[in-house]
């Protein structure tokens, strides 16, 4: 059950979060050069990203423990893996701190920086708060996320300060990140430089079991077909009563690509998993038409799924840029209210 910040947590926030925008961290890091601090009864570190330096969008994304490192990881490698960077951000779970203009603020936030007395002039100058979640619309953190900003803001002023004084050398072109820990022997807060961890978000190959099932789809006609699949966010909102937030739409295309015609497109629920989803696809597909001749994709999940029964049944299972996926779905995305 989701649970509400209080005003006094909110007026916390502001205070710290007004103090750290008058330090212009992004004058002093790059969004890739992290700040991890161990906050106080934690077990693993959050992750702080600045983002700004290059002069377009400014604020603070946090990524709680190594998950968060390996969705930051995710989100900072797309030029090298060819996932879409739309689709990495939708995915990805996080905490940030944007400074925009009054209209990109959520109007339940106005409300609370109106009853807080707070007053904002300019563009660039408001403070707003997004709480990101893989199948979800962004939406405004709750008192437990409120608390971890605050706390991660108070220990990020520290640490940037640090680096504006120059007391502290980060060498961050050797792969060193800047560590500020609470030492509970000392009571105090210590700060060094030390290589980031290696995270890599996982995908795990399957094999399938079930040999009744392979021995089958073996024997299915060779068809000369080449099929695209994907997912895919529609950048909508969708609120269904069963979830506490409006559900961010996630689709799984298919497509024939001698045609160019979209065979099926599926929306996956947040409780379904990529790997069920595909396969499901695979089989059907198998079972109904034959055996494509080549298969192409660029989303991880769908070779983790694939590359064992693609290999059995010699079916081509190719990493590919996918333009023509990228213009359906952007026609889908432009005619989404009529589609759903």
């Amino acid at each position: 059950m989701r649970e509400e910040a209080s005003s006094k947590q909110w007026e916390k926030l502001y205070e710290v979060t007004c103090n750290l925008k008058a330090l212009e961290p992004w004058k002093y890091f790059w969004d890739t050069q992290l700040i991890a601090i161990f906050l106080k009864d934690s077990e693993e570190p959050v992750f702080a990203s600045i983002m700004g330096c290059g002069g377009n969008c400014y604020g603070i994304s946090v990524y709680e423990g190594l998950e968060g490192l390996r969705d930051f990881d995710m989100i900072a490698s797309t030029e090298e893996t060819g996932i879409p960077p739309d689709y990495a951000m939708l995915e990805q779970s996080s905490l940030t701190c944007y400074f925009g203009d009054r209209e990109e603020v959520p109007p339940d936030q106005k409300k609370i920086i109106k009853e807080l007395g707070y007053k904002f002039r300019g563009r660039g100058e408001w403070p707003f708060y997004q709480s990101c979640m893989p199948r979800f619309v962004p939406c405004t953190p709750d008192a437990r996320e409120v608390e971890v900003l605050t706390e991660t803001f108070q220990n990020l002023f520290m640490a940037v300060r640090a680096v504006i004084e120059e007391r502290i050398f980060v060498d961050w072109d050797k792969g060193e990140i800047l560590w500020r820990a609470y030492n509970e022997k000392t009571g105090l807060w210590n700060m060094f430089a030390e290589s980031i961890p290696m995270v890599e978000r996982e995908y795990p190959l399957i094999v399938l079991q079930d040999e009744v099932l392979k021995r089958r789809l073996k024997k299915r006609p060779k068809v000369g077909t080449e099929i695209s699949v994907d997912f895919a966010y529609v950048h909508a909102s969708i609120e269904l009563e069963e979830y506490e937030r409006p559900i961010s739409p996630l689709l799984f295309v298919t497509l024939d690509h001698a045609s160019g015609m979209v065979l099926d497109m599926k929306m996956v629920n947040p409780e379904d998993s990529e790997i069920d989803v595909v396969l499901d696809f695979f089989v059907d597909y198998l079972q109904k038409n034959g055996r494509m001749l080549r298969l192409k994709a660029r989303n991880p999940w769908v070779f983790a799924a694939l590359q064992d029964i693609c290999e059995e049944c010699g079916i081509q299972l190719e990493k590919d840029e996918l333009e023509e996926m990228d213009q359906i779905i952007s026609e889908i995305r432009e005619h989404m209210f009529e589609n759903f």
